[in-house]
């Protein structure tokens, strides 16, 4: 009666695989079981700057996390909110206009708004 080496189940008689893990199998005596190398691959360090959630960064008393880079990224995705709605406002409020000015408006706020989405994040990344 013959053993899989990696996860311990019995094997059928001239088994090349075992059928709980799929390993290959080892020509080995009955009874005997082959061993495996186990390897261990130790975790990443956890750095305490992502172990701390928003409010544990903001109430920090050690100063060992910082909660600014929180905030922007907050403030990042606030402003492109804030465009996005504005460009819509910008292109609603047109329709009333004389004829080209609709259709000048469709197609520049969307542009603003990309442009200044850009503009900010090229401002906020490099201010820092």
């Amino acid at each position: 009666m013959a053993f899989c080496g990696k996860c311990g189940s019995q094997l059928h008689d001239n088994a090349t695989f075992c059928a709980n893990c799929g390993a290959t199998t080892v020509a080995a005596a009955p009874g005997a079981v082959a061993t495996t190398p186990v390897v261990t691959i130790p975790a990443a360090p956890v750095r305490l700057e992502e172990s701390k959630g928003f409010f544990g960064s903001l109430f920090d008393l050690s100063f060992t996390s910082f909660v600014t880079s929180k905030v922007i990224k907050f403030l990042y995705v606030l402003s492109i909110i804030v465009l996005a709605i504005g460009a819509v406002v910008l292109v609603v409020m047109a329709q009333d206009q004389p004829r080209p000015i609709p259709v000048v408006s469709i197609l520049v706020a969307p542009m603003r708004s990309f442009f200044t989405c850009c503009w900010c994040g090229y401002k906020w990344k490099f201010s820092s």
